[in-house]
């Protein structure tokens, strides 16, 4: 709501300088009427004034704007599935104005609240008076928007503009109900005539509707003529050197074009050519960041719950010899709950800073729009700042380095013993701002150490948000995990879970704690041996217990046993099995000529338990002097036996070669029920 600063109540003083309303005073809204809310169910506030918060002011153009909060419950969400009708009234409008129609007139603004469709009305986000220089066609813009979502907001004419004086120039009212850009063209320019020095006046009421209802604004627009053009400030979007603009400096947002203006910036460089595809196993070239945004409707802020949006408004007159000694300031229009401006710094120039952390619940879409008025009664055409505010998000995990080569989080990682693996894992986060932890959940393996955490290099994801200067240090974190495994670590399997948390914020930690987890498995390799530093073969057989015979029969890739191994390179020090059904350790051991302990120190996922199961895959040294002749288990010679079946017979329950021999030697019974055929109980043997 905005009203006439000026008007003479004891209610409406403030803490100003000329002792009127300032932003952050708080006044109680009367008038030659007693204004009224009515919330369409019967029910109106009577005998009590609001009270609003002032949020913005004007003193060249007279205005005070702010909110006033009200709580009322309803009996049903709707009336009747309809919108109830809220209307707030009073008493006048202007009383300086030359139209007697509108002069003193009662004014009306209201709403529609349908809580079936939606948890919130749409907002206009217009200034009380918008000052445009008379060029013809004329246009500014009033944009709409819910305040809980993007989108779904559409902005129409509650009436076309009305003159405050009575006029005889001609124009047409047009309005771009998506953008919410209006309009007015005069096509043969305002009449001098008509037109005083102060402006020419117009009265417009816009409607904003969405799913929950409808909202409706009253303004003025106020058409600047002949030389007070040249006393319109300029505003800038942005410090240049305060470095946190989220886009190129915009010198100008008038629409007028005077002679002493400067010019305008020159166009951006054109983008480098695209890099050609990356060779197969190599990173990819990160794409080129997007474009920064600009001035609503062609860019927006894009933050977070908790996070600060933040940047500043610069504004000048310096078209005129009396600039120097002429004092500028700043207005705006739906400036969110919680959002701050700055103290006014500097005379002409100057610049005032926004910011605003989004409290929970303020997650949607909000704009703002702000003028520069000087101290000469002139203001600058409105330019409005769109902003998007989200849920913190939680982080995310960006592709790891497995010795400098990159890899999918969480696919599996092979380790070689005797090698160093280096292991860095990467996480980030789309909220530019938030600070991000990096650490693992359980103990690291024998001989695993994690190194400290570092700032990170993100070139996956160029988040809207990182159009600000001051995007966090620990926005995108790094830790580099080494681990030189045991040498009896062959065939290990460890997963070690990484896990990423980021900050909530403040506003009572609005953007809240979250945690990623993301594990990896990592697999040492069996039989096969990296060199460390330069050795014999003699050496590497000594850590595996055996001899360079052996380690050279294995490796047929070296040419000389006495060649001195690289740093670095890979040898096979044994062989893989499959084991097969009836398998075990100790005839395994016995076969290969090895010994059980050697295949729990060459097969750490045995846990030094003996215990195997078919198709599980073993590493072995085979010694030749010692293994068994055959590489085959073949059973003794199988002959089959009878059993004596007469309990009375000392013979009962012996073994017979064959049938006759049981037969006769089973007691006194003769039948042949009393000897049966069974297999012999024997094991195994090697031949």
């Amino acid at each position: 709501m905005s009203f006439r600063r000026d008007f003479k109540s004891a209610y409406w003083q403030g803490s100003g300088l000329d002792g009127l309303a300032v932003t952050g005073d708080v006044i109680q809204l009367n008038g030659k009427q007693w204004p009224v809310l009515s919330f369409g169910d019967e029910t109106l506030t009577v005998g009590e004034y609001l009270k609003m918060q002032v949020t913005a002011y004007s003193v060249a153009e007279n205005w005070v704007y702010g909110t006033s909060v009200v709580t009322h419950t309803y009996a049903t969400p709707s009336d009747n599935g309809d919108g109830w009708l809220v209307k707030f009234q009073g008493c006048c409008k202007l009383s300086e104005v030359a139209n007697l129609n509108e002069r003193d007139a009662p004014w009306e603004i209201s709403s529609t609240v349908n809580l079936l469709n939606d948890a919130a009305s749409p907002v206009l986000a217009v200034l009380p008076v918008v000052s445009l220089p008379d060029t013809g066609m004329i246009s500014f813009y009033a944009p709409a928007f819910n305040p809980l979502r993007d989108g779904g907001v559409s902005t129409s004419l509650g009436n076309p503009a009305t003159a405050l004086t009575n006029t005889i120039t001609p124009f047409t009212t047009m309005l771009d109900g998506a953008t919410g850009e209006v309009k007015l063209e005069f096509p043969g320019g305002v009449a001098p005539s008509e037109a005083s020095d102060v402006g020419f006046f117009f009265f417009m009421t816009l409607n904003a509707t969405s799913a929950g209802g409808h909202v409706q604004a009253d303004f003025l627009v106020r058409i600047i003529r002949g030389a007070y053009q040249l006393r319109i400030p300029k505003i800038g979007y942005g410090n240049p050197l305060s470095l946190n603009l989220p886009g190129p400096t915009r010198p100008i947002i008038n629409a007028t074009a005077v002679a002493d203006a400067p010019p305008p910036p020159p166009p951006p460089p054109p983008p480098p050519p695209p890099p050609p595809p990356a060779p197969p196993g190599k990173a990819k070239v990160p794409p080129p960041p997007p474009t920064p945004p600009t001035m609503y409707p062609g860019g927006r802020y894009v933050g977070y719950t908790g996070f600060a949006i933040s940047f500043t408004l610069t504004a000048e007159v310096s078209d005129t010899p009396e600039a120097s000694d002429m004092n500028v300031g700043f207005g705006a229009s739906s400036v969110p709950p919680g959002a701050s401006l700055s103290a006014v710094r500097g005379v002409n120039p100057v610049e005032e800073a926004f910011d605003w952390k989004p409290c929970r619940g303020q997650a949607g879409r909000h704009i703002t729009c702000f003028e520069a008025a000087g101290s000469g009664g002139n203001a600058s055409v409105p330019e409005c700042v769109d902003m998007i505010v989200h849920e913190d998000p939680p982080p995310m995990f960006l592709n790891a380095t497995d010795d400098g080569v990159i890899r999918s989080v969480g696919e599996e990682v092979e380790v070689t013993l005797g090698a160093t693996k280096r292991y860095t894992v990467t996480a980030s986060d789309a909220n530019c701002l938030d600070k991000l932890t990096l650490s693992v959940f359980e103990e690291l393996p024998e001989g695993g150490v994690l190194g400290g955490q570092t700032a990170g290099t993100d070139l996956y994801h160029q988040a809207p948000s990182c159009a600000h200067s001051e995007v966090s240090e620990t926005r995108t974190v790094s830790r580099l995990f080494e681990w030189l495994p045991p040498f009896n670590y062959g065939g290990n399997v460890t997963t070690i879970c990484f896990q990423a948390s980021d900050s909530c914020g403040d506003c009572s930690c609005a953007g809240r704690i979250d945690t990623t987890v993301s594990c990896v498995r990592f697999k040492v390799v069996r039989c096969r041996f990296s060199v460390g530093g330069q050795r014999r073969l003699s050496e590497v057989g000594a850590i595996f217990n055996t001899n360079w015979l052996q380690i050279w029969k294995l490796n047929p890739s070296l040419k000389h046993p006495d060649y001195i191994l690289f740093e670095g390179q890979a040898v096979s020090i044994g062989r893989t099995m499959t084991v097969g059904v009836g398998d075990d350790l100790n005839a395994i051991a016995l076969r290969y000529g090895s010994t059980v302990d050697e295949l729990y120190d060459l097969n750490h996922d045995l846990q030094r338990q003996p215990a195997i199961h078919v198709n599980q895959e073993l590493c072995i040294i085979p010694d030749s002097c010692k293994g068994q002749a055959s590489t085959v288990l073949v059973p003794p010679p199988f002959t089959r036996q009878f059993e004596c079946h007469a309990p009375s017979s000392n013979t009962n329950g012996v073994h017979f070669d064959t049938f006759s021999q049981c037969l006769s030697s089973c007691g006194e019974l003769r039948e042949p029920g009393t000897c049966s055929s069974v297999e012999p109980d024997v094991g195994m043997s090697m031949m």
